[in-house]
């Protein structure tokens, strides 16, 4: 059982599953705080606020299109969970995605709300099965990145290093004494010229 409750909102577009691993997950001490489905998903996790985790069902075909939804809302504490065998593709796309949290089809409800609460502060946690997929495409990236980071503008380079560190966007936003919409243009920018947001 946690020791603190952690604002949570759980996407799914079944209501069945979100509903199910809504109460799960509220057992387990998390503050359920809304539930989603896949119906402007954007507006839906804005009333809810930015500070909560964001539980997301990864595991039907509506993926992509949830973790878009939820990065373009400002989201910078996603868990995936529901991330099949050999789902390569899924891994990738929840990393660029920004998903701090990517948790395999396998784990249990307790091992998800363990992974909300680490993403609730500011760390990232990975199912060790899905390390392999992730670790091979930043290896593919990295060259890249690398070459692409001479792009980014001393700001952009300064947000990403933050970033990295497992800063949210309001902390970036303190510390540069810039706004936090400042801070998601930074961010989103960077992603674009580095395809992803490599761990460092």
């Amino acid at each position: 059982m946690l020791t603190q409750a952690v604002a949570t909102v759980v996407v799914s577009p079944v209501r069945a599953a979100r509903d199910a691993v809504a109460a799960a997950l509220g057992e387990h001490g998390l503050e359920i705080v809304g539930s989603i489905g896949s119906d402007d998903l954007t507006a839906g996790l804005l009333q809810f606020g930015l500070s909560a985790v964001v539980v997301i069902d990864v595991s039907t075909c509506e993926a992509a299109d949830l973790l878009s939804q939820a990065a373009a809302a400002g989201c910078d504490r996603i868990v995936a969970f529901g991330i099949a065998p050999a789902a390569d593709e899924v891994v990738i796309g929840c990393a660029q995605s920004g998903a701090r949290g990517l948790i395999g089809a396998e784990a249990s409800l307790a091992e998800l709300a363990d992974a909300v609460a680490v993403v609730a502060r500011g760390e990232g946690v990975c199912t060790p099965r899905l390390v392999p997929a992730l670790t091979a495409h930043l290896a593919r990236v990295g060259p890249a990145a690398s070459s692409a980071e001479a792009a980014l503008t001393d700001r952009e380079q300064e947000v990403a290093r933050m970033k990295r560190r497992g800063l949210s966007n309001k902390q970036i936003a303190e510390r540069l004494v810039i706004s936090v919409s400042t801070v998601k243009t930074h961010v989103q920018n960077v992603r674009m010229k580095l395809g992803v947001m490599r761990a460092g």
